[in-house]
This record gives C-alpha cells, structure tokens and sequence, in this order.
C-alpha cells in the first residue's frame, strides 16, 4: 500500500509540473504583431527619378522623393496608398538603411496630406547621413499599418553625391 501511495504520489506531482509547465509557456509567448504582407516593386524602378509601385493582391504602395537625395540635405519623401481604406490605416513610415553598413537610425512617420474612399497620399521631410566609406546605395523601407495588417515595400536607390 505504501508503494501504491508513493506512485500515485509521484504521478500526480508529475502530472502537475507538467501542467504548470504548460500554463507558464503559454503565458509568456510573445505578443504576435499585425500580419505582414509584402509588396512587390518593379526592379527597373528609379524612386529618385519618378513614382514607383509596389503592388500585393489587396494594396498599392507608390512613392517618390521631391528633390535630389543628397546625404546632409532634406528632401520630401511622398507616399500613396490605394486598396486601403484610409480611417483603417494608424500609421505610414519608411525607414532607411543601406545594406551591410550601419547607418543609425533614419526613421521618418509621414503625415496624411489627402484621403478619398480607398486612397490616401502622406509626406514627410527626411535627410540622409553620409556614409564615411563613399557608399550611396539605400534602401526605402515602407511600411504601411492597417489595423491588424502590415504592408511592408522596399524601394533600392542610389543617392547623389555629396556636394
């Protein structure tokens, strides 16, 4: 009888580590974010030139900078999203960042400049650091919150030469 106690004993404080294991798990995975959809753009795109697309099944993304992108000047960045209702979007922001080389951070959220149904158009001013090896090649990360969803482009060039 008292081996029967002590199995019974040992599966039940089995049986509990296990579940408090469980719980404890669950409680401390982490906080999924929106669902990310990513936006594809046309390789032959020059955003320092003309507005690009970047275009998923739902959402169209286009951008363009006003002026030259010269390191230490600012320039205007101009965002348009269309598929997306304008009231579902909480926030518009490109960062960027060169590939290999850590440039700090260059992180700009636009502001709403118009709306209509299922289009909005933002802006921001923004100005880019200079790269100490002579680098110009960046990389225009959009991302675009609706709600529970993240649409995410990624737009190369190539910036001007410091004056």
């Amino acid at each position: 009888m008292n081996k029967g106690l002590l199995v019974l004993g040992a599966v039940v404080i089995i049986v509990l580590g296990v579940s408090a294991g469980i719980y404890i798990g669950q409680r401390n995975q982490p906080t999924l974010g929106p669902e990310v959809a990513l936006l594809y753009v046309a390789s032959d795109c020059r955003v320092t030139e003309a507005r690009c697309e970047a275009g998923g099944r739902t959402a169209l993304v286009s951008m363009v900078f006003e002026g030259p992108v010269t390191p230490m000047a600012t320039f205007g960045i101009d965002v348009g999203v269309s598929g997306i209702a304008p009231e579902r979007i909480s926030s518009v922001r490109v960062a960027f960042e060169m590939q290999g080389m850590d440039m700090g951070e260059n992180r700009y959220v636009l502001r709403r400049t118009s709306a209509s149904a299922d289009a909005s158009d933002w802006h921001a001013q923004a100005m880019l650091p200079v790269c100490t090896t002579g680098r110009r090649d960046w990389l225009a990360r959009v991302s675009v919150v609706a709600g529970d969803e993240e649409y995410r482009a990624e737009f190369p060039f190539t910036a001007s030469a410091l004056r």
